[in-house]
C-alpha cells in the first residue's frame, strides 16, 4: 500500500483528466498499484484508507476516475432543496440550488457520452446523490 497524505491527493485529484495517460497522472499523484483487467484495460489506485483514489485507463487513457473520502466539505441541505431537483436538470441547475459542497464521486467515459457522479453529504451522513450524462 502507498501512503499519501491528503493534502497531496486533495489538492492535485482535479488536475487528473479524462484521455489523459497514466505516465501523466504518475507526474500528478505518483506511482499506483496496478491491477490488469484484461482487454487493454488497467485500475491503478493509490491509497490511505479510508482515502481512495482509482484510475481506470483503457488503451493506455484514462477513462475513469473515482475518489473516496477526499473533501474536506459538509454539505448542509435540506429536504426542501432536495424536492426542488427534477430529471433532466443540468449539473448546474442542481448546484445552484444544492450548493457548491458537495464530492466528486467518479467521472467516467464512455463511448459517447461522460457520465459524472457527484454526492452531498450531510453531517448526518445522510446524503444525496446525483448522476450526470454530457460532457
Amino acid at each position: 500500500m502507498q501512503v499519501l497524505r491528503r493534502s497531496n491527493i486533495a489538492l492535485n485529484k482535479e488536475k487528473i483528466k479524462l484521455g489523459m495517460t497514466y505516465d501523466e497522472v504518475k507526474k500528478i499523484i505518483g506511482e499506483g498499484r496496478m491491477t490488469d483487467l484484461g482487454s487493454g484495460s488497467k485500475l491503478y489506485s493509490w491509497d490511505d484508507i479510508p482515502r481512495e483514489i482509482t484510475v481506470q485507463t483503457s488503451e493506455g487513457k484514462v477513462e475513469q476516475k473515482s475518489h473516496t473520502m477526499l473533501s474536506k466539505t459538509t454539505a448542509k441541505v435540506t429536504e426542501d432543496q432536495f424536492n426542488k431537483i427534477t430529471k433532466g436538470m443540468t449539473f448546474e441547475q442542481v448546484v445552484s440550488i444544492l450548493g457548491p459542497d458537495y464530492q466528486e464521486g467518479s467521472l467516467k467515459k464512455s463511448v459517447d457520452t461522460t457520465r459524472r457522479f457527484v454526492n452531498w453529504v450531510r453531517e448526518d451522513k445522510k446524503y444525496i446523490k446525483i448522476t450526470s450524462e454530457g460532457d
